[in-house]
């Protein structure tokens, strides 16, 4: 008896490990270098109110860029729009914004680093982050979010880079009109 139950221990443990490993997270995560300053890519990532110019991802967007602060956010993938309530975690002037939001079953955050990579050059990385048991059935979120962060960061990167060539300090200002 002892041989059976050990002989199925065994096959037990082999079944376990042999399964594909199930997570309730998903990151999504992409990064493009800017020909600009932290200040400079700071300044647009944080104006919130220029999003619906220049973002295809998240736009509109409103809040402030300060911890605990509350965002409005509406995220636009290929299929689909989203609008939700988020929370500020971090917001280090030039370094790193981040904020996080509930959805049903599942926790967002967003976080965008800012890595001065040379002279007047920056490597933005913009990471989001899915947490929650409804990740696993909507699997699909982190990839529409893959897509999103490309196209947000290679849109921010053409903002950035024409507004550092057209002015001497790089100055930001694309506000949209009242």
């Amino acid at each position: 008896m002892t041989l059976c139950a050990s002989a199925l221990a065994v096959v037990l443990g082999v079944a376990l490990f042999s399964l594909p490993t199930i997570s309730t997270q998903r990151e999504a995560r992409a990064e493009v270098d800017i020909q600009a300053s932290p200040r400079l890519v700071w300044a647009i990532l944080t104006d919130f109110s220029a999003y619906p110019i220049w973002n295809p991802y998240i736009y509109p967007a409103q809040g402030e860029a300060r911890p605990g602060a509350h965002l409005e956010l509406t995220l636009h993938s290929g299929r689909s729009s989203e609008t939700f309530e988020a929370t500020v975690l971090t917001a280090q002037p030039n370094r790193e914004l981040s904020w996080s939001g509930r959805m049903i079953g599942f926790e967002r955050i967003q976080t965008f680093t800012i890595q001065k990579v040379g002279p007047r050059r920056v490597r933005l990385i913009s990471r989001e982050l899915f947490r929650g048991l409804l990740v696993l059935t909507h699997g699909q979120v982190a990839n529409d979010a893959q897509h999103g962060l490309e196209m947000m960061g290679r849109a921010l990167r053409d903002v950035a880079e024409i507004r550092a060539a057209s002015t001497p300090a790089g100055e930001y200002r694309l506000r949209v009109a009242p």
